[in-house]
């Protein structure tokens, strides 16, 4: 339920470079700012300006596997339902796509935690995959009630053909 080892260490290390980078250099951050808020900040400045990546990939030779992914990144509120054996299952909160996401180097459950989720996160394609960029915020568990209409909105989703394994 992780996308390759090395794949993902790779990808890490440059997300982490540039988001830190956007962050410092337009990001209004007091020094002490704690890592996970300044890259938090640093996405949400990229994806305002996303010809920041374009710089950063030239000025540091980034591969195009990795620019791709990082270009791919989608910052949405999702709805972490489940996992399988494959792959956890998101939903967007408007319930128009549902996804078949894998963890960069932990499944999703040992982030979290547990499923049944509702959080803020970027949503990128790495190696063929659907990839959770594990910079989750303003996170919630979802009671029963809640569960139950994300499953049915997803039965109703995959009949649709509007729930994506990889692209």
């Amino acid at each position: 339920m992780v996308v390759d080892r090395e794949l993902a260490d790779k990808f890490i290390e440059v997300y982490k470079t540039f988001l830190l980078l956007v962050c410092d250099e337009f990001g209004q951050v007091a020094e002490n700012t704690e890592l996970l808020t300044r890259l938090q900040i640093g996405r949400d400045i990229y994806l305002e300006d996303k010809w920041l990546l374009d710089d950063f990939a030239a000025e540091f030779s980034v591969s195009a596997e990795i620019t791709e992914a990082i270009a791919s990144l989608e910052y949405g509120q999702w709805v972490y339902l489940r996992d399988t054996t494959k792959y956890s299952l998101f939903i967007r909160e408007d319930q128009t796509a549902a996804f078949a996401v894998l963890g960069l180097i932990q499944p999703l459950k040992e982030v979290c935690g547990r499923s049944g989720m509702y959080f803020g996160a970027g949503l990128l394609q790495l190696g063929g995959k659907y990839v959770c960029d594990g910079l989750l915020v303003d996170y919630l568990y979802l009671g029963k009630n809640l569960r139950d209409e994300y499953n049915e909105a997803y039965k109703e989703l995959k009949k649709e053909g509007k729930f994506y394994k990889n692209f």
